[in-house]
């Protein structure tokens, strides 16, 4: 992703930021690009114009996931650049080529809906690491991309100390809102019955929860195990009418402070020493897949994780 040239005989692959899916779903289609560079022996460079609707470039001072995260490349597209290139979903396989195909190929809106349908590289693994697995990789690839800047480390750090945070920790993502298009909405009782015992396995002091909903936080405070400190940030956006369509189309809210929200939710999410969710939501199998990315150092437990419907798979 960074190397010594960015000249015109160097292999790209471009990427533009669509403007639909939440963050999650973002995060895991960006991974999926990756994946698409590395099978096609490319590398993943987004486009400078191509704007994300989850960040407000005025208010953060840079767009797309460089707000948050460090850049992922040295080389850089300006539009001109990235409309000369062809489109992955009309060059059709040759773009995935390692060694054949045009040098630049656009991973754009249209490409990216037609990969989500073919199921295109869901399931590549580069092999020399093959017997690592499918989790494990698409691990690498989301913590490679979501390298917190400083000042998203210092965030993290000063949640933590806001909400009074002690490891160990567990987490729990309890998701409502727009759920029900997805798979069946548990109850706040279904989470609490794995995380209790989880808790008192690990010697939990605290249970983060990452929620959309108001009345899970005040629904875990009542049923939590006693002894264990409930944390949660108190002003974060929540209410379960926020669907993608009213921030996009209404922009109630400065969708940049929603998406650091959310980035900070998946993060912590995935330093608890054990994760209770639900697989099939983006969110949780984001937090799943950094918490097998974490460096062995921070911690020797990082993979216990409990789906409560769907077992861990690579989508998009």
């Amino acid at each position: 992703q960074f190397p010594d040239s960015c000249g015109h005989g160097v292999r790209k692959l471009y990427y533009s930021y669509s403007q639909a899916f939440g963050f999650g779903a973002h995060a895991h289609m960006l991974s999926l690009a990756l994946t698409l560079a590395v099978a096609s022996n490319r590398i993943l460079v987004p486009v400078e114009s191509s704007s994300w609707w989850l960040v407000d470039e005025k208010t953060c001072g840079r767009g797309g996931f460089s707000c948050f995260f460090e850049d992922f490349t040295n080389c850089t597209a300006s539009e001109a650049e990235a409309a000369q290139a062809p489109s992955l979903l009309r060059v059709g396989r040759e773009g995935l080529n390692p060694s054949g195909g045009p040098k630049a190929v656009m991973f754009d809106w249209e490409s990216q809906t037609a990969a989500i349908k073919a199921g295109i590289l869901r399931h590549f693994v580069p092999p020399r690491v093959r017997h690592k697995g499918n989790a494990w990789w698409r691990g690498q690839a989301v913590r490679f991309l979501m390298t917190p800047r400083p000042w998203l480390r210092g965030e993290l750090e000063a949640s933590k100390a806001r909400m009074g945070w002690q490891a160990p920790a567990i987490s729990i993502h309890v998701r409502h809102g727009d759920k029900l298009k997805e798979a069946n909405r548990l109850t706040v009782q279904d989470y609490l019955r794995i995380a209790g015992p989880m808790a008192s396995a690990l010697g939990a002091k605290s249970l983060f929860v990452s929620t959309d909903s108001p009345d899970v936080v005040q629904e875990v405070e009542r049923l939590a195990p006693p002894g264990v400190k409930v944390c949660y940030e108190a002003d974060e956006i929540r209410g379960t009418d926020i669907t993608n369509a009213n921030l996009q189309n209404n922009l109630r809210m400065n969708v940049t402070r929603y998406t650091l929200e959310a980035v900070r939710g998946v993060f912590l999410l995935a330093e608890g020493e054990a994760l209770v969710g639900t697989f099939s939501s983006n969110f949780g199998r984001l937090a799943y897949e950094l918490m097998l990315s974490t460096p062995p150092s921070h911690s020797a437990s990082k993979t216990v994780a409990f789906s409560l419907d769907l077992p861990w798979f690579a989508y998009p």
